[in-house]
């Protein structure tokens, strides 16, 4: 006759509640750090999407910001810095008005406007363009329009066009060069001034110093060889 089973021989083995409780509870520590990741991944390439959209916009804008320049001075007998091309500093545009408000600029110190006069024609009327850098941030074309030359740049009513719509500052200054001259796109001819033109990138991680009005980013800067105007004489 066979004996009954001792009890607990053949007792079963097996995860306790609390080991399945410390599993369930490391699983879900788990999730949570790849779900991390996976946002912090999707939130970096968004990011530097967007950087990229935004600069790439703004240098089309500045490219196309040096072709407008070029007609600065153009069918003026003798284009003059300061009176045929003029920097304003602390400018503003009256929305109601379409004028400008502000002062001339010293050459080679910065401002947020450039206005010029140019005559397309030759002897057909003068017209005036220009560049404005709203303090928003930005670059906005000044469309041609009659005048009677840049100095009259107050009593013009200003058309504009965007040409960068993004919030970082665009600042603009304008120097004669040396009696070596400029020489734009390795041309033989020679510009007597060059107008610069300075904002940033925006792919810059951002900085403790950083705030809305002065936003991070590595610098750009471009310069524009205008042949229209002569080169200083030695």
């Amino acid at each position: 006759m066979s004996r009954p089973p001792r009890p607990g021989l053949n007792a079963q083995h097996g995860a306790g509640l609390i080991s399945l409780m410390v599993g369930i509870v490391i699983s879900m520590l788990i999730m949570l750090a790849m779900m991390t990741l996976y946002r912090d991944s999707i939130h970096a390439t968004l990011g530097a999407g967007q950087d990229a959209a935004s600069d790439s916009q703004r240098a089309a804008g500045l490219l196309a910001a040096q072709i407008h320049l070029q007609t600065a001075g153009f069918g003026l007998s003798a284009p003059v810095l300061d009176t045929d091309l003029i920097v304003l500093a602390n400018a503003t545009l009256d929305s109601k008005t379409s004028r400008l408000s502000g002062s001339a600029a010293a050459a080679g110190v910065e401002g947020n406007a450039i206005v010029w006069s140019f005559d397309t024609r030759v002897g057909t009327g003068v017209q005036c363009s220009g560049l404005y850098a709203p303090a928003g941030g930005g670059l906005q074309r000044l469309l041609p329009a009659p005048c009677t030359g840049s100095t009259q740049w107050a009593d013009t009513i200003w058309s504009t066009s965007a040409l960068v719509s993004d919030a970082r500052a665009v600042t603009v200054s304008a120097a004669p060069t040396d009696t070596t001259g400029c020489q734009p796109f390795g041309l033989a001819t020679n510009g007597g001034v060059i107008v610069t033109l300075k904002s940033t990138h925006s792919t810059v991680a951002q900085s403790s110093t950083s705030t809305p009005s002065n936003p991070p980013g590595l610098p750009i800067e471009i310069t524009v060889c205008l042949t229209n105007f002569a080169v200083p004489a030695a």
